[in-house]
């Protein structure tokens, strides 16, 4: 009987430590991550329970200097199954600014941030050129960035003055690079062969004709940026954009003594607007409820060609959006924005309308729309 006692004992402990060992294995691989690195020309995946980028370089034991820089940032937090480090060394670059000479070690990769990380103030007409040096007796790094200042100058249109930065050569190509084409009537200060010069007054005057110039914001594009992890509908500004600055010129005309009237004939951008960029919401609706016979049935629609074609571009889901495209609905319509629908049940109806008359209006109907998108897989 003591016997009997000690082995059920020892069966109850063991199934005890079993389960308690794998309950803390199963924690342990819910907290692990799967890393992608690149560093060093080389891509590194490591399993990890760091919580920071820096602590997977840490483990990952790679040595990073003073002015080596990773994307995201070391402080970052470590999120999701698929984590993508990079790693950025930083080299030496030989800069040469007018006549000023500077070494500076930097991560950066692109002209503009490299002046950025050295301390340098650039204007946004200042223009950047690399250049390899071979000549190991040279005392310079392999790699030279030139910096070519823009000029700064003022710039008269019709009476309205404006100070612009650019780096033509002469006032021929700066009229050429400001896309301004002189017409009858138009007189320069100063001829077409002159060369541009710090703080230099360039002039463009009309004759015999009434106008009149203000400066005014120019107005900055918009980059869209789409993540499938958001919902359609948001939005978020990335970068944002900066307003640049122009000259309007206005043609005041007064006809039978009626009240004047004020066309823009000529505008000449001064200041370069900086583009915004925004992250908008592209995620795919799934399970949409209803039922597709009965959406086709209350449309109006028994037509196999139609049931084909609707089957092939959505598999009939209201809320279906293409990753790549952006186009949507039922018709996968492009852009979005045309269909005049809800993305959802609710707007399967109006959906699946708005593509028979799509279809009727570009290919004569669905038998059409079918034959096309057979022979080149889309309609």
């Amino acid at each position: 009987m003591k016997k009997k006692l000690l082995v059920i004992l020892f069966i109850i402990f063991t199934l005890s430590t079993f389960a308690s060992g794998a309950v803390k294995s199963t924690v342990n691989a819910e907290d692990t991550r799967i890393v992608t690195v690149h560093i060093d020309g080389e891509t590194k995946i490591i399993a990890t329970n760091s919580q920071t980028v820096e602590g997977v370089i840490d483990k990952l034991g790679a040595n990073l200097s003073q002015h080596d820089k990773t994307e995201p940032s070391l402080d970052s937090e470590v999120v999701g199954n698929n984590f993508t480090i990079n790693v950025y060394r930083a080299r030496p670059i030989n800069v040469i600014d007018g006549a000023n000479n500077y070494t500076i070690t930097t991560a950066e990769r692109t002209p503009r941030k490299i002046a950025e990380d050295a301390g340098f103030e650039t204007k946004q007409e200042d223009e950047f050129y690399f250049a390899r040096v071979d000549d190991e007796f040279a005392g310079a790094p392999g790699t030279q960035m030139i910096i070519k200042r823009a000029k700064t100058i003022t710039f008269e249109l019709y009476g309205t003055s404006s100070s612009l930065s650019t780096n033509a050569n002469t006032v021929g190509e700066l009229l050429e690079e400001r896309s301004l084409d002189l017409e009858k009537g138009d007189e320069l200060n100063v001829p077409k062969e002159s060369r541009i010069s710090e703080n230099m007054l360039v002039s463009v005057a009309k004759v015999g004709r009434a106008v009149e110039t203000v400066e005014e914001s120019a107005t900055f594009p918009e980059e869209q940026i789409k993540d499938v992890d958001q919902p359609i509908g948001y939005k978020k500004i990335k970068e944002p954009g900066k307003l640049g600055k122009k000259l309007v010129t206005y043609e005041v005309v007064v006809r039978n003594g009626g009240e004047p009237t004020r066309t823009a004939i000529k505008e000449v951008i001064t200041l370069q607007p900086v583009k915004q960029v925004v992250v908008v919401g592209a995620k795919q609706v799934v399970n949409i409820p209803g039922n597709c016979g009965e959406w086709l049935t209350q449309a109006g629609i028994t037509n196999s060609d139609a049931v084909w074609l609707i089957g092939k571009e959505s598999g009939c889901n209201p809320g279906a959006v293409n990753r790549s495209s952006g186009a949507c609905g039922i018709p996968q319509a492009l852009p979005c924005s045309k269909l005049p629908c809800p993305l959802d049940a609710t707007g399967a109806v109006c959906q699946i309308k708005w593509m028979e008359n799509y279809v009727a209006r570009r290919y004569g109907g669905w038998a059409g729309a079918r034959s096309h998108h057979a022979s080149r897989g889309w309609y």
